[in-house]
């Protein structure tokens, strides 16, 4: 079961709440270990036949979040051919974070990949892009690395720094909502001429494509074109309504909603008041999920979701507007479980691993976890046993 992980890091002290030396993804891992599986690094070609017995591998894969998810996808089904070849297994089962799930349906898709794979469970993928990236890349906010918990009250790495990366990563731009957000849900941002107007997608790209050509004073960014924008478009119009070149491989999106961007769980397994916080969220609530911006006022609009994905670019679906980009995979729903919640969370990784193995199958969209209160929250009754 290789893990593709959005963001793979590691530290080399003691930062955050997690020990020296700890990836963001250990969590998982030792959830895996749990439930008998043997970790193994995707180079381990010893390990990977020792664990061959019980076919029950896992292997952690990070994304490289400046490549294209079409273009790290292949570098995937390299690994996925290495695994099959050395363990002998008919097929492989995917685990993918945030980003990762991109990769895993541009996998899915690929011709070369069929017969290879047999389920793939999507934990908080941005399938229609997050607002919060676009508001990085034009307006260099909100901050990526608060120094808050150190007590400073500033970022760790200018914005502008990050700014100025982000322009010209492939796989950036794909996280900025592509046409079908636009669709999906009813607020993206407003123009720079005025306040309260709803962007569509061609008024949107004319915003940004201004911004990106003639940066504004004090911006990182170079003057560039919107070609990298045009590209991601069409890669999401391509890949976020399930459509597996194999019809027989499936897929399940974990959703977080009602939940935060903060979470302060640090070790396996995760209380569930450490996953996210559960209440409705005040509108403009810096913690909750950012969901648009008026890039005339900077003023940044919340919504719900996991923290960093909106709740409609996680699950593809929201009957209010007609917009269903499910195909034939279904969402299963996690009350007040934030981002990293998703990949932390030992409940969330027993319902993964129990689609994964073929133990469950799913007919309709449910709700995996409700909240603290044994409510469904915020979550709108349509969607749940949508077929």
């Amino acid at each position: 079961m290789p893990l593709l992980g959005g963001a793979l890091s590691v530290t080399s002290e003691s930062w955050n709440g997690f020990p020296e030396s700890q990836h963001w993804y250990d969590i998982t891992a030792d959830n895996a270990r749990a439930s008998g599986f043997t970790v193994v690094e995707p180079w381990d070609d010893n390990g990977l036949r020792s664990c061959a017995a019980n076919l029950r591998c896992f292997i952690p894969m990070g994304v490289d979040w400046r490549f294209s998810a079409a273009t790290v996808a292949t570098a995937v089904l390299a690994e996925v051919n290495r695994v099959l070849a050395d363990t002998h297994a008919d097929r492989v089962d995917i685990l993918a974070h945030s980003q990762g799930g991109l990769v895993a349906a541009a996998l899915a898709q690929n011709p070369s990949a069929v017969g290879k794979i047999y389920r793939i469970v999507t934990l908080g993928t941005p399938f229609l892009g997050a607002p919060k990236a676009l508001t990085e890349l034009l307006l260099a906010e909100p901050c990526q690395f608060p120094a808050n918990k150190f007590g400073f009250n500033r970022c760790l790495i200018d914005p502008t720094v990050i700014q100025r990366l982000m322009e010209n990563y492939p796989g950036v731009a794909e996280l900025v909502p592509p046409a079908d957000y636009y669709t999906a849900a009813s607020v993206l941002a407003s123009p720079l001429t005025s306040n309260n107007h709803l962007l569509s997608y061609e008024e949107a790209r004319a915003t940004a494509d201004q911004i990106l050509a003639n940066p504004p004073s004090g911006s990182g960014l170079v003057a560039r074109d919107g070609s990298l924008l045009d590209a991601a478009n069409s890669f999401h119009a391509q890949i976020d309504r399930w459509a597996p070149a194999d019809p027989s491989v499936g897929l399940l999106r974990m959703v977080g909603y009602d939940a935060d961007s903060s979470d302060g769980c640090g070790a396996a397994p995760c209380p569930a008041s450490q996953l996210g916080r559960y209440q409705p969220l005040p509108v403009g609530d810096p913690n909750a999920t950012i969901t648009g911006v008026d890039v005339g006022t900077r003023q940044m609009s919340y919504g719900d979701g996991d923290g960093t994905v909106p709740l409609w670019s996680a699950s593809v679906y929201n009957p209010s507007t007609g917009f269903d980009d499910r195909g034939g995979a279904h969402d299963l729903y996690w009350c007040g479980v934030s981002h990293f919640g998703l990949v932390w969370s030992s409940a969330v990784w027993a319902s993964s691993l129990n689609y994964l193995t073929g133990a469950t199958t799913y007919n309709a969209d449910q709700v995996g976890g409700v909240c603290p209160d044994g409510t469904t929250g915020s979550l709108p009754r349509s969607l749940i046993g949508a077929q």
